[in-house]
């Protein structure tokens, strides 16, 4: 087949010999151009949501069933701004949303997968700062960092699992094996002297290593460090000037297969290899220059990504053939391509079985996967490119989509995915030119078939007046001709079944999902008041909400500074002044403790002797403490008293759960 490089480098090389997941090479690619037009979803009962639109550019019968599973995030060589928020996206072959996670302006989630945690479906995912200097603000040779999370089919967050012995959670693989364990990619700097033909010299490198947590104690039970098994020969990326960082090998993907083998991909030494996890040894080689096949006819790879083991001694990779980013105007090997290759034992070759490049053919300098699906077809994810594709086994293609084109997704995969979120469905009852409308939306919902509108005088007084409204997309407006002025929908699983029922809502305001609803209710009121009640006899009087549930601070916060963000507000909602910033204070308190601190978005936080407050959204009641003395979020919890001190237990602590354990 004939090869030809669309477009060319278009973006300066970094500073560093380090590839992060997202490179500043990167080639132009003219189908990129139908890409321009897209723009972020908006959703009037969402309106916190902002997933990037894609565009279906191809979609022809025969392809499989399944969720488009994409981590949307800036591509940091274009110079336009992201469309959309960053988060996981789970979408449908048509393109509509089914999940939207966004996380906070300088984060990024990526590596969005669904597997099985203790036998049930999950979703994992990592969530971090991507180093791509100076882009990103960080210092050149920083490697990525962040957590690996954890959520259930209800979309409540069951674990984050972070390294040990001072590495940092590296976001190129994060697999749940069936032993109860975590295996998954961990990266630190290291000193290493290393010989050039200058003479050897102390440099600063990025070590890569396999680590594996106990999902139950959350302890490290096995580790594979890449610098005491690979020679730094291996590299292909040369040694940098005196001062930068040296990236060798740049692990970015694990798997281990039912015999207790595992392969790793190492992009910069254009290698696989296969070890045992029982020994640690080394098994063999494919690619690099230390290769224990021969490989054959159009079978070399360079700068891989994702490799998988396949079925018969066949392995599947991502091959980016392009590009070595320590040399100034280092071009594509050839064009990008997912790849199946057959390992033959006598005589040790590899040779081809498929290959599977995009049309126009286009380079690809950073992360891509190909992952082969149940009835044989193979999903590919272009990476650093706006694309993901669906083929046949014999190489038809069946599907594509483009994303933005200053939006790119480190890997794309295809799952059966079922789900019922833990909160309520959304809605928005708004008034246009005399005519009513009613929005709903469900956000991870895979179930809802139709939505039914109650609508009425009163909160207390209502009856349906939509039986069913055929849901359509992520939301869906439904008119009405009822005056409310309160509504309330209803979803509907197949045979109208009743799923679940949302707030009851005022015509012009809006009502988000349950956690936002929980954020801002104590807002919605003129005041907040700050009681006292009595629980138990160990933990004596303390703060409690208005609604009587307790009041907790958080260890990690400094005077007066939340450092709550996140995912955290998700299980720690801070209490909120109202929107007078009036804060009233029951008996037994006292008022000179009483303040606010700032939060973004205007809102303030209330304080009690400069301790932000929160509630737990694990009490279920105003009776339970579930949250005391919780180690979660990288601090200890505690319920306050009169005087605005912490409630330390005298039982002694065990949580093992970190940041919670929800259980399904």
């Amino acid at each position: 087949m004939k090869r030809s490089i669309s477009g060319s480098l278009r973006c300066p090389l970094r500073a560093v010999a380090s590839a992060s997941l997202a490179c500043l090479a990167l080639a132009a690619l003219p189908a990129a151009a139908s890409a321009a037009g897209l723009k972020a979803w908006s959703f009037v009962s969402a309106p916190n949501l902002q997933p990037p639109q894609v565009d279906v550019n191809l979609s022809r019968s025969g392809v499989a069933p399944g969720l488009v599973f994409i981590d949307p995030f800036k591509d940091f060589a274009v110079s336009s701004p992201q469309v959309g928020q960053p988060g996981g996206l789970i979408l449908t072959s048509k393109g509509d949303p089914v999940w939207f996670h966004p996380v906070p302006a300088g984060e990024d989630l990526v590596n969005l997968e669904a597997q099985k945690y203790e036998g049930k479906p999950a979703l994992t995912f990592w969530v971090g700062k991507i180093s791509v200097p100076p882009a990103t603000g960080l210092p050149a040779g920083t490697p990525e960092s962040g957590k690996f999370y954890i959520y259930n089919d209800r979309y409540k967050l069951l674990r984050t699992i972070t390294p040990a012995d001072g590495f940092t959670a590296d976001p190129h693989e994060f697999t749940l094996t069936p032993q109860g364990t975590a295996l998954f990619t961990a990266v630190k700097l290291e000193q290493a002297p290393v010989t050039t033909v200058t003479g050897t010299q102390e440099v600063t490198l990025v070590d890569s290593e396999v680590q594996e947590t106990s999902l139950k104690t959350g302890k490290l039970v096995f580790s594979w460090d890449m610098l005491k098994h690979v020679s730094l020969s291996e590299s292909q990326v040369p040694v940098p000037a005196a001062g930068a960082v040296w990236d060798p090998y740049h692990m970015n993907s694990i798997e281990e297969d039912n015999n207790g083998h595992v392969l790793i991909s190492a992009r910069n030494t254009s290698a696989l290899y296969e070890f045992s996890h029982k020994t640690g040894k080394l098994i063999w080689q494919l690619g690099g220059t230390g290769s224990t096949y021969k490989l054959g006819p159009n079978a070399s790879f360079s700068w891989q990504h994702s490799a998988r083991f396949g079925t018969d001694n066949e392995i599947t990779l991502f091959d980016d053939a392009c590009c070595d980013l320590g040399v100034p105007g280092a071009a594509p090997q050839h064009a990008a391509r997912g790849l199946v290759l057959k390992l033959n034992a006598k005589p040790k070759t590899a040779t081809v079985v498929h290959q599977y490049e995009h049309q126009p053919e286009i380079s690809v300098p950073s992360q891509g996967d190909l992952q082969t699906l149940a009835d044989g077809h193979e999903f590919i994810g272009w990476g650093q490119e706006p694309y993901y594709s669906e083929y046949t086994a014999a190489g038809k293609l069946l599907y594509e989509a483009t994303l933005p084109a200053a939006d790119e997704s480190y890997r794309a995969l295809k799952y059966a995915w079922s789900a019922t979120p833990y909160y309520a469905p959304a809605l928005a009852a708004q008034q246009k030119r005399g005519k009513r409308i009613v929005y709903a939306s469900w956000n991870g919902a895979t179930g809802v078939s139709a939505w039914e509108v109650l609508a009425g005088a009163s909160p207390s007084k209502l009856k349906v007046v939509v039986s069913s409204a055929a849901r359509r997309g992520f939301e869906t407006s439904i008119p009405v001709t009822a005056k409310g002025p309160y509504f309330k929908v209803m979803a509907l699983g197949p045979g109208g079944t009743v799923l679940r029922a949302s707030k009851t809502v005022k015509l012009g305001i809006v009502a988000t999902t349950a956690q936002a609803n929980r954020e801002t209710a104590d807002a919605a009121t003129s005041t907040t008041m700050i009681e006292t009640s009595d629980y138990n006899s160990k933990l004596g009087r303390i703060l409690a909400a208005s609604n009587g549930h307790a009041l907790y601070l958080s260890s990690k916060d400094t005077k007066g500074v939340s450092t709550c963000t996140a995912t955290c507000t998700e299980f720690w909602k801070p209490l909120l002044a109202g929107s007078r910033d009036t804060v009233k204070r029951g008996s037994g308190l006292t008022a000179g403790l009483l303040g606010t601190a700032k939060l973004g978005g205007g809102k303030k936080q209330v304080t009690y002797k400069h301790h932000p407050l929160y509630t737990y959204t694990a009490d279920r009641n105003n009776k339970t403490t579930a949250g005391e003395a919780a180690n979660q979020f990288g601090a200890r919890w505690y319920v306050v008293n009169t005087k605005g001190n912490e409630v330390k237990p005298k039982q002694k602590l065990t949580n093992p759960c970190d940041p919670v354990c929800t259980g399904y």
